[in-house]
């Protein structure tokens, strides 16, 4: 999740020529992924399986209000989306078909994760047991046998104070592997005090079609020479600063490439792409 503050404005003119000069394509200009590797969110295209699950530990379940909230909030933010698609393809044909686990009664767990540790949390194992299935391709075989869909992905809503992050497969894998059905968690309340708001909803659910990061810090694998850069050429993107309200935000001609939205590839996009490799293979998370 974004906690980017803005800074003074750069001019347009001059990045761009920087970027032309400093980039050189790499991918086909007919690529819609910035990698081949996905798992069950290839594109953000057609029909969208969402699955939203609430968890909560012992200590502080969630009240009926917030979880009607939270889902009022993902509704808005699934049509701003489509909103934004049609931008690119007036003729765009994404929808949104969700599911919920826990809307009446909590999913419990013994311990919800609200930050990074060495090596990363893998999503989908820690909570596929507390829903009663024992492998992510029991689970996403039994969804595609209810409602067969063109993109399956599993959002997490916590009661607890945490930074929300996504965990795309960035990597070759069978279907059979647990980390191919795609999986992001949001918390309640962000640290700072920050509430759950639309915009962490919307750009977490994108790094799962592919978005990148165009934010500095610590975790987005991004330098602050490219922040400013991404400021200057795409100005509100969702994957700059998702704090703000969403109807100041938009979703980026980079960031719709790299989602499936359009299959309009510029050379220097690449100047965005995160320094960790995203084909290599890793299990970390994207905020």
């Amino acid at each position: 999740m974004s906690r980017f503050k803005s800074p003074k404005p750069l001019i347009i003119y001059f990045v761009t020529i920087l970027l032309w000069n400093k980039v050189l394509a790499q991918y086909p200009p007919n690529a819609t992924r910035y990698n081949e590797a996905y798992g069950s969110a290839k594109a953000l295209t057609g029909k969208v399986k969402v699955i939203d699950i609430f968890v909560s530990d012992d200590k502080k379940g969630w009240s009926d209000e917030d979880k009607k909230m939270a889902l009022a909030k993902q509704e808005y933010g699934h049509r701003w989306v489509q909103t934004q698609a049609r931008q690119y393809n007036p003729e765009s044909n994404l929808e949104f078909n969700v599911s919920v686990i826990g809307e009446a009664h909590d999913i419990k767990v013994k311990e919800i994760y609200a930050s990074r540790t060495p090596g990363g949390i893998n999503l989908i194992p820690w909570i596929l047991p507390a829903i009663g299935y024992t492998s992510a391709r029991h689970f996403y075989d039994s969804l595609m046998t209810a409602d067969s869909s063109d993109n399956v992905f599993v959002m997490i809503f916590a009661k607890k104070i945490g930074r929300a992050f996504s965990q795309p497969l960035w990597y070759k894998v069978s279907k059979n592997s647990e980390r191919f059905l795609e999986a992001t968690i949001v918390y309640t309340e962000g640290y700072g005090d920050e509430i759950l708001n639309v915009g962490t909803i919307v750009h977490e659910m994108l790094h799962l079609f592919g978005a990148w990061d165009i934010y500095s810090d610590k975790t987005s694998g991004q330098t602050s020479v490219v922040q400013k850069n991404a400021v200057a050429v795409f100005g509100n993107s969702v994957m700059i600063d998702n704090n703000k309200t969403i109807t100041e935000l938009n979703i980026d001609k980079l960031t719709a490439w790299t989602v499936g939205l359009t299959n309009t590839y510029l050379g220097w996009f690449d100047f965005f792409r995160p320094r960790a490799d995203p084909n290599a293979p890793r299990i970390g998370e994207m905020h």
